[in-house]
């Protein structure tokens, strides 16, 4: 399973569930790392929940922002 591989790839994962709205995907990470909405790092500096608002992924923002105790914006 990828979560094993290294913080790098999970990273790549969750960024890329969460750009594509894979909410299982992102569930399935997060239940299974530390930091759930980690900054980048590469340049761009952002998260996996910034990633899904680009993206119009809404149930990947909800999930995030719920997990995060974040107010929803919807």
């Amino acid at each position: 399973m990828f979560l094993h591989i290294g913080k790098r790839l999970v990273q790549i994962q969750n960024y890329s569930a969460a750009k594509n709205g894979y909410l299982n995907v992102c569930k399935l990470i997060a239940e299974n790392i530390q930091e759930k909405n980690p900054q980048s790092y590469w340049e761009w500096e952002s998260t996996p929940l910034e990633w899904a608002e680009e993206n119009d992924q809404y149930s990947v923002v909800e999930y995030f922002q719920t997990l995060l105790d974040i107010p929803l914006t919807r």
